[in-house]
């Protein structure tokens, strides 16, 4: 009988010893010290507990993905165009919430954010307030009737569509058929966002910490390349 439970604790020692070394090996996957720096303009004043659970969603995104997220609130400029016209170091992020999208745009009317221009070191978004709300009462009413089981609240589709936007600047320029930078999430995309399994592809992921990776390597007196005004140019959803 000792030899016997002698035997089982042996094998059980073995086995944490692996579990372990697997769990080593996995972290040791992970680039530590990848981080962004998001500025946040809620010009369309947004209850500060929807905002800092979107904050959380989306902090709890990029942290599964091996990249952790450092929130700034700005102070409300008078103009929103004032914050365009100014240079920002590429190390950081400019996230404005705005009440809805201007007329011209060229955005699709279920299109949530916006990233305006294309390529590399561009830094600043745009989350439409109203068309996350309205995603919100869509998939209220698809649960009433049956079609989902679940409904998302409206500060994870807020912080998934930040999460999406913030993709788009950090090299992830075109969108996927699956997962969260789908150009158009359906509604069991939402009934995965309410779980929250709506996530990067692999692939994206490491596109991803590349981005972030360059972005702090690069000298922090570098300004985005001018001329990505919101109202001058189309972006992605």
């Amino acid at each position: 009988m000792h030899r016997s439970i002698k035997h089982y604790l042996t094998l059980g020692a073995i086995l944490t010893g692996i579990c372990s070394m697997g769990q080593t090996g996995l972290a040791a996957t992970v680039e530590p010290g990848l981080k962004i720096t998001l500025h946040v303009s809620n010009y369309a004043h947004v209850e500060s507990e929807t905002l800092d659970r979107a904050k959380q969603e989306a902090t709890r995104i990029f942290r599964e993905i091996g990249v952790e997220t450092l929130w700034l609130d700005q102070s409300l400029l008078p103009k929103e165009d004032q914050q365009d016209s100014a240079p920002h170091r590429i190390s950081e992020i400019y996230l404005n919430i705005v009440p809805r999208a201007a007329d011209g745009l060229g955005v699709l009317n279920n299109s949530l954010g916006l990233a305006p221009g294309a390529g590399r070191g561009r830094g600043r978004l745009y989350v439409f307030y109203d068309r996350v709300e309205g995603l919100y009462h869509k998939q209220i009413a698809a649960t009433a009737r049956g079609k989902i089981p679940r409904s998302a609240t409206t500060a994870q589709i807020l912080g998934y569509a930040m999460a999406h936007e913030i993709g788009h600047l950090l090299g992830l320029d075109a969108h996927s058929s699956v997962g969260i930078m789908r150009a158009e999430w359906r509604m069991d995309d939402v009934l995965n966002l309410a779980y929250g399994d709506l996530a990067f592809t692999p692939r994206q992921a490491a596109v991803i910490r590349g981005e972030v990776r360059m972005r702090q390597q690069a000298n922090l007196g570098v300004a985005e390349p001018q001329g990505l005004n919101l109202s001058l140019h189309r972006g992605r959803r």
